[in-house]
């Protein structure tokens, strides 16, 4: 090769400079960051969208449990009389069913419904009424009572952030809904009659031998996130004043600002046996 060849080829095939490296570097590196924000951030949509999801579904199951137990308490199987009935003959129902043992002493009080007062923490809820078969009056695990027995009982109650119920067919209470952080419970009452009626809605503690009186239960519960999933998303966030106002716990106190994700839903149920509110 001539020397005049070898120059030519040493500067055709010669690299890129330091100023050139480091521009392309740079850039490189701004690209990846971009690409890992988006990334950071389409995972976290995605978290958050997942845990609310799952609140959400765990949410209308509950309830729909809770008002399934709620709207039979105190029901009473028809009995007709044999053979056919007649236009002068008065329905009749079943006198099988003693209700749910409120003092602990073994003896049935005939009380459809009672509920334990907790204050700041969680309240617990029993709920009986007379059991016709496993397919129409199941407790709130879907068993049926012990063998010979008239009545369905279940008992919902908050242990360590699951709400747990017993029921008749069961010898320990099971987990029906996880992540719960409160359960609260008022009851309308209906006291009187005609022009002198009165409604009234009290906690569990005013209520001391008037439950026979309560025609409505008030349901609140709140759930909150697994703190290793979806409340990352949401990690180290703050609400604006509106969302602060309208995100209120069981309590009617503003959900605390400590960016963990939160749902709190409240119904109110009428017991069907008791008639309407009003």
């Amino acid at each position: 090769m001539s020397p005049v060849a070898a120059v030519r080829w040493v500067r055709h095939g010669r690299g890129v400079s330091l100023v050139e490296l480091l521009v392309g570097l740079t850039l490189g590196a701004l690209l990846v960051m971009a690409c890992m924000g988006l990334w950071l951030a389409t995972r976290s949509s995605t978290e958050a969208l997942v845990g609310r999801t799952a609140l959400q579904s765990q949410a209308q199951h509950t309830l729909a449990l809770l008002t399934q137990q709620l709207r039979q308490a105190g029901a009473l199987e028809l009995r007709g009389p044999p053979g056919a009935w007649t236009p002068l003959q008065r329905v009749a129902f079943s006198s099988q069913w003693d209700g749910l043992d409120v003092n602990g002493d073994g003896v049935r009080d005939g009380v459809a419904l009672w509920g334990e007062e907790g204050g700041l923490r969680p309240d617990a809820l029993s709920v009986s009424f007379e059991y016709r078969s496993a397919n129409t009056t199941p407790d709130c695990l879907g068993a049926a009572p012990a063998a010979g027995s008239s009545r369905v009982d279940s008992r919902f109650a908050v242990v360590s952030g699951v709400l747990r119920c017993l029921g008749s067919g069961n010898s320990a209470a099971q987990p029906i809904s996880n992540q719960v952080e409160d359960f609260q419970l008022h009851y309308w009452l209906r006291d009187g009659a005609g022009a002198s009626m009165q409604h009234q809605l009290l906690q569990a503690d005013q209520l001391a031998g008037r439950w026979s009186q309560v025609v409505a239960v008030v349901l609140c519960l709140q759930w909150v996130a697994d703190p290793r999933a979806a409340d990352r998303a949401l990690a180290g966030t703050r609400r604006d004043a509106a969302q602060a106002k309208a995100a209120l716990d069981c309590h009617e106190a503003p959900w605390p600002d400590d960016g963990r994700m939160r749902l709190t839903l409240r119904r109110t149920v009428f017991l069907q046996g008791r008639g309407s509110l009003f």
